[in-house]
Protein backbone atom coordinates (compact mmCIF):
# COMPACT_ATOMS: atom_id res chain seq x y z
CA UNK A 1 0.00 0.00 0.00
CA UNK A 2 2.65 2.28 -1.49
CA UNK A 3 4.69 3.70 -4.03
CA UNK A 4 7.00 1.34 -5.78
CA UNK A 5 9.66 1.66 -8.52
CA UNK A 6 10.96 -0.14 -11.51
CA UNK A 7 13.98 -1.25 -8.90
CA UNK A 8 11.06 -2.74 -6.46
CA UNK A 9 9.93 -5.25 -9.30
CA UNK A 10 13.09 -6.00 -11.93
CA UNK A 11 16.87 -5.70 -12.25
CA UNK A 12 18.57 -2.63 -13.73
CA UNK A 13 19.61 -5.60 -16.78
CA UNK A 14 15.91 -6.59 -16.52
CA UNK A 15 14.55 -2.57 -16.92
CA UNK A 16 17.68 -2.26 -19.49
CA UNK A 17 16.37 -5.05 -21.70
CA UNK A 18 12.33 -4.68 -21.03
CA UNK A 19 11.04 -3.65 -24.57
CA UNK A 20 8.52 -0.45 -23.69
CA UNK A 21 11.96 1.00 -22.26
CA UNK A 22 13.93 0.30 -25.00
CA UNK A 23 11.37 1.57 -27.64
CA UNK A 24 9.43 3.71 -26.28
CA UNK A 25 10.26 5.51 -22.81
CA UNK A 26 13.99 5.70 -23.26
CA UNK A 27 13.75 7.34 -26.51
CA UNK A 28 11.60 10.07 -25.08
CA UNK A 29 14.29 10.62 -22.46
CA UNK A 30 12.16 8.95 -19.36
CA UNK A 31 13.89 6.83 -17.57
CA UNK A 32 12.75 5.60 -14.10
CA UNK A 33 8.71 5.39 -12.66
CA UNK A 34 7.32 5.05 -9.67
CA UNK A 35 3.48 3.87 -8.97
CA UNK A 36 1.04 2.94 -7.01
CA UNK A 37 -2.66 1.58 -7.67
CA UNK A 38 -5.60 1.81 -5.43
CA UNK A 39 -8.92 -0.57 -5.76
CA UNK A 40 -11.63 1.51 -5.49
CA UNK A 41 -15.24 -0.15 -3.94
CA UNK A 42 -16.66 0.61 -7.05
CA UNK A 43 -14.99 -2.08 -8.95
CA UNK A 44 -12.23 0.22 -10.74
CA UNK A 45 -8.04 0.16 -10.11
CA UNK A 46 -6.96 3.70 -10.00
CA UNK A 47 -3.14 3.70 -11.69
CA UNK A 48 -1.16 6.98 -10.53
CA UNK A 49 2.33 6.84 -12.37
CA UNK A 50 5.09 9.47 -12.37
CA UNK A 51 7.69 9.03 -14.78
CA UNK A 52 11.09 10.81 -14.22
CA UNK A 53 13.90 11.88 -17.21
CA UNK A 54 16.57 9.16 -16.94
CA UNK A 55 19.17 11.76 -16.35
CA UNK A 56 18.01 12.05 -13.31
CA UNK A 57 19.01 8.64 -11.52
CA UNK A 58 15.91 6.32 -9.68
CA UNK A 59 13.88 7.68 -7.62
CA UNK A 60 15.03 8.26 -3.75
CA UNK A 61 13.64 7.08 -0.51
CA UNK A 62 13.28 10.37 0.27
CA UNK A 63 10.92 11.16 -2.51
CA UNK A 64 9.03 7.85 -2.30
CA UNK A 65 8.23 8.48 1.18
CA UNK A 66 6.69 11.70 -0.07
CA UNK A 67 4.12 10.63 -2.50
CA UNK A 68 3.43 8.03 0.11
CA UNK A 69 1.99 11.05 2.40
CA UNK A 70 0.01 12.31 -0.98
CA UNK A 71 -1.49 8.58 -0.93
CA UNK A 72 -4.63 8.63 1.07
CA UNK A 73 -5.53 12.06 -0.31
CA UNK A 74 -5.29 10.46 -3.96
CA UNK A 75 -7.20 7.89 -3.13
CA UNK A 76 -10.09 9.67 -2.01
CA UNK A 77 -9.98 12.33 -4.99
CA UNK A 78 -10.15 8.71 -7.07
CA UNK A 79 -12.91 7.37 -5.17
CA UNK A 80 -15.07 9.96 -5.73
CA UNK A 81 -14.05 10.76 -9.72
CA UNK A 82 -15.23 6.56 -9.54
CA UNK A 83 -18.12 7.46 -7.81
CA UNK A 84 -19.38 10.37 -9.96
CA UNK A 85 -18.72 8.37 -13.01
CA UNK A 86 -20.97 5.58 -11.56
CA UNK A 87 -23.74 7.71 -10.66
CA UNK A 88 -23.74 9.24 -14.44
CA UNK A 89 -23.64 5.87 -15.71
CA UNK A 90 -26.92 5.03 -13.75
CA UNK A 91 -28.19 8.39 -14.90
CA UNK A 92 -27.99 7.43 -18.50
CA UNK A 93 -29.82 3.64 -18.12
CA UNK A 94 -32.39 5.51 -15.86
CA UNK A 95 -32.98 7.74 -18.66
CA UNK A 96 -33.42 4.92 -21.03
CA UNK A 97 -35.66 3.62 -18.26
CA UNK A 98 -37.52 6.64 -18.92
CA UNK A 99 -38.02 6.22 -22.11
CA UNK A 100 -39.20 2.67 -21.55
CA UNK A 101 -36.43 1.04 -22.54
CA UNK A 102 -34.58 -1.90 -20.39
CA UNK A 103 -30.75 -1.00 -20.03
CA UNK A 104 -27.52 -2.24 -18.21
CA UNK A 105 -24.06 -0.70 -18.67
CA UNK A 106 -21.93 -3.72 -19.29
CA UNK A 107 -17.52 -4.35 -18.61
CA UNK A 108 -15.81 -6.61 -20.71
CA UNK A 109 -16.55 -9.66 -18.26
CA UNK A 110 -20.10 -8.91 -18.63
CA UNK A 111 -20.35 -7.36 -15.08
CA UNK A 112 -22.96 -4.87 -14.61
CA UNK A 113 -21.84 -1.29 -13.84
CA UNK A 114 -25.32 0.15 -13.78
CA UNK A 115 -28.89 -1.09 -14.66
CA UNK A 116 -32.49 0.94 -14.84
CA UNK A 117 -35.57 -1.12 -12.92
CA UNK A 118 -37.24 -1.76 -15.98
CA UNK A 119 -34.07 -4.32 -16.70
CA UNK A 120 -35.99 -6.15 -13.67
CA UNK A 121 -39.38 -6.71 -15.64
CA UNK A 122 -38.14 -9.29 -18.23
CA UNK A 123 -38.31 -12.60 -15.92
CA UNK A 124 -36.43 -14.89 -16.50
CA UNK A 125 -35.19 -14.04 -19.81
CA UNK A 126 -32.05 -11.78 -18.33
CA UNK A 127 -30.51 -12.87 -15.27
CA UNK A 128 -27.77 -11.20 -13.11
CA UNK A 129 -25.52 -13.67 -11.36
CA UNK A 130 -22.59 -13.56 -8.67
CA UNK A 131 -20.45 -11.03 -9.10
CA UNK A 132 -23.44 -8.88 -11.12
CA UNK A 133 -22.45 -11.12 -14.08
CA UNK A 134 -24.97 -10.28 -17.00
CA UNK A 135 -26.61 -13.37 -18.70
CA UNK A 136 -29.29 -14.57 -21.13
CA UNK A 137 -31.62 -17.52 -20.46
CA UNK A 138 -31.09 -18.85 -23.65
CA UNK A 139 -27.92 -20.61 -23.91
CA UNK A 140 -27.55 -19.59 -27.80
CA UNK A 141 -28.04 -16.34 -27.15
CA UNK A 142 -25.85 -15.83 -23.94
CA UNK A 143 -22.92 -17.37 -26.07
CA UNK A 144 -23.54 -14.44 -28.64
CA UNK A 145 -23.61 -11.65 -25.58
CA UNK A 146 -19.92 -13.10 -24.72
CA UNK A 147 -18.78 -13.25 -28.06
CA UNK A 148 -20.31 -9.34 -28.96
CA UNK A 149 -18.87 -8.18 -25.72
CA UNK A 150 -15.55 -10.01 -26.31
CA UNK A 151 -15.40 -8.58 -30.22
CA UNK A 152 -16.42 -4.86 -28.81
CA UNK A 153 -13.63 -4.98 -26.32
CA UNK A 154 -11.49 -5.92 -29.01
CA UNK A 155 -13.02 -3.21 -31.68
CA UNK A 156 -13.83 -5.88 -33.90
CA UNK A 157 -17.47 -4.35 -34.22
CA UNK A 158 -17.60 -0.17 -34.91
CA UNK A 159 -21.69 -0.82 -34.74
CA UNK A 160 -24.29 -2.02 -33.05
CA UNK A 161 -24.53 -5.39 -32.24
CA UNK A 162 -28.50 -7.63 -32.20
CA UNK A 163 -29.54 -10.62 -30.66
CA UNK A 164 -32.76 -11.93 -30.80
CA UNK A 165 -33.86 -13.31 -27.19
CA UNK A 166 -36.48 -16.12 -27.13
CA UNK A 167 -38.95 -15.98 -25.14
CA UNK A 168 -38.76 -17.88 -21.76
CA UNK A 169 -41.17 -18.42 -19.31
CA UNK A 170 -43.50 -15.30 -18.68
CA UNK A 171 -41.04 -13.30 -20.94
CA UNK A 172 -41.69 -12.07 -24.72
CA UNK A 173 -39.79 -12.68 -27.01
CA UNK A 174 -37.36 -9.61 -27.16
CA UNK A 175 -34.05 -8.25 -29.54
CA UNK A 176 -30.95 -7.38 -27.17
CA UNK A 177 -28.80 -4.52 -28.37
CA UNK A 178 -25.10 -4.24 -27.53
CA UNK A 179 -23.88 -0.55 -28.16
CA UNK A 180 -20.39 -0.10 -28.04
CA UNK A 181 -18.90 2.67 -25.92
CA UNK A 182 -16.52 4.80 -27.75
CA UNK A 183 -14.30 7.86 -27.69
CA UNK A 184 -16.20 10.78 -25.50
CA UNK A 185 -18.29 8.53 -23.95
CA UNK A 186 -15.30 6.89 -21.74
CA UNK A 187 -15.25 9.82 -20.22
CA UNK A 188 -18.32 8.69 -17.86
CA UNK A 189 -18.67 5.11 -18.67
CA UNK A 190 -14.76 4.57 -17.69
CA UNK A 191 -15.18 0.52 -17.10
CA UNK A 192 -17.68 0.20 -19.62
CA UNK A 193 -17.11 -1.20 -22.81
CA UNK A 194 -21.20 -1.48 -24.30
CA UNK A 195 -24.32 -0.23 -23.30
CA UNK A 196 -26.98 -3.24 -23.30
CA UNK A 197 -30.72 -2.10 -24.74
CA UNK A 198 -33.42 -4.59 -24.59
CA UNK A 199 -36.55 -4.24 -26.83
CA UNK A 200 -39.54 -6.39 -26.57
CA UNK A 201 -41.18 -7.67 -28.86
CA UNK A 202 -44.71 -7.01 -28.62
CA UNK A 203 -47.28 -7.80 -31.70
CA UNK A 204 -49.04 -4.91 -33.11
CA UNK A 205 -52.44 -4.42 -32.29
CA UNK A 206 -55.63 -5.52 -34.48
CA UNK A 207 -57.19 -3.10 -36.56
CA UNK A 208 -60.64 -1.83 -34.83
CA UNK A 209 -63.65 -3.80 -36.63
CA UNK A 210 -65.26 -0.47 -37.65
CA UNK A 211 -62.11 0.73 -39.25
CA UNK A 212 -62.43 -3.17 -40.83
Amino acid sequence: AGFMTDLDLMSEAEIAADPINLEILRPAGVGWTASTYIPVPSGDLVAIIFDRLAVRGPYEHETLSLLDGFRPHLARAGLLAARLRLEEARSTTDTLGRLGLPAAALAATGRVVAKNDLLDTLGEQVEIRARDGFHLASPAADALLTEGLERIARKDIDGVASIAVPSSGQGKPAVLHLIPIRRHAHDIFTSTVALAVVTPLTPAPMPHADLL
